[in-house]
């Protein structure tokens, strides 16, 4: 016999409005959370889909539109986002792979035939057809770390120019001073906030921005390795590089790794 919303009541010996205000996402007191989650491992209670979208008028389907989890620091965003969805009783949906504009669009649209709650969406990824779809179906939308001009959505976004300025203020307390800077493009929200981080820390302790120290790119790993071989051919080269993204940061560390053993003499095998 499966287990129902009333045994997990019976075990915890909480209502079962507590316990269904915590199944669908309500706020509950810390130590009745602890019950019903160690409640729910023990009795292995499983929510009944079905019954649940009846109830609700929910799918508990949320879309999510960012590419590829290429590196790192998408593959950790993507977990982190599952991590808290799931605690909340949410399945998500994602396209695995980096898609062209009219795929994006194609998957936009399987999403909503799916019926999702809502998308967390990086417009970036997205592109503006796509993203005028979501607006017109009225869908919930939160954007991550791009908040375009008069966009009805939420955005999500971490303080990237505090971040930029703690790494630039960290390399002029270790005696740096021709600090360069491989920015991502022009007009992006997050690459802006990030150059800005390091000019506001170059102009705190009165460094000049020389000719040919800021770089701007798109935020690819070829970018990335393409703007250090223009600052390492600078006649006065930077004693200390700031990139703007984790792509644009290991194709710099490649063509630095590279030119390092060129000048050393020794070979490396031209795999770019």
């Amino acid at each position: 016999m499966s287990v129902t919303i009333k045994d997990v009541a019976k075990e915890t010996g909480l209502a079962i409005s507590t316990i269904s205000k915590y199944l669908n996402g309500g706020t509950v007191r810390e130590e009745n959370r602890k019950k019903i989650v160690t409640a729910i491992q023990q009795l292995n209670y499983v929510i009944n889909p079905s019954a649940r979208q009846l109830r609700s008028a929910r799918t508990y389907k949320i879309g999510i539109l960012i590419g590829a989890a290429e590196n790192p620091y998408t593959a950790s965003l993507l977990g982190e986002i599952e991590k808290k969805l799931r605690e909340q009783g949410y399945a998500i949906i994602f396209a695995g792979q980096n898609l062209t504009p009219d795929g994006v669009l194609s998957f936009a649209n399987f999403l909503l035939t799916q019926g999702v709650d809502g998308m967390i969406v990086w417009p970036t990824f997205v592109g503006l057809q796509s993203m005028a779809l979501l607006r017109k179906k009225n869908v919930p939308v939160v954007m991550l770390e791009e908040n375009w001009e008069k966009s009805p959505f939420d955005c999500a976004q971490v303080d990237c120019s505090r971040g930029t300025y703690e790494m630039a203020d960290y390399l002029i307390q270790c005696k740096h001073e021709k600090i360069a800077m491989i920015a991502g493009p022009e007009g992006r929200t997050a690459a802006s906030e990030r150059l800005n981080g390091y000019l506001r820390a170059m102009t705190d302790y009165c460094l000049p921005i020389r000719p040919g120290m800021v770089i701007h790119t798109d935020f690819s790993f070829h970018s990335g390795y393409k703007a250090m071989k223009k600052l390492w051919n600078l006649k006065e080269r930077p004693t200390a590089v700031m990139t703007a993204n984790y792509d644009l940061t290991q194709g710099g560390h490649v063509c630095d790794c590279r030119r390092r053993d060129f000048d050393s003499g020794r070979a490396l095998p031209d795999c770019l």
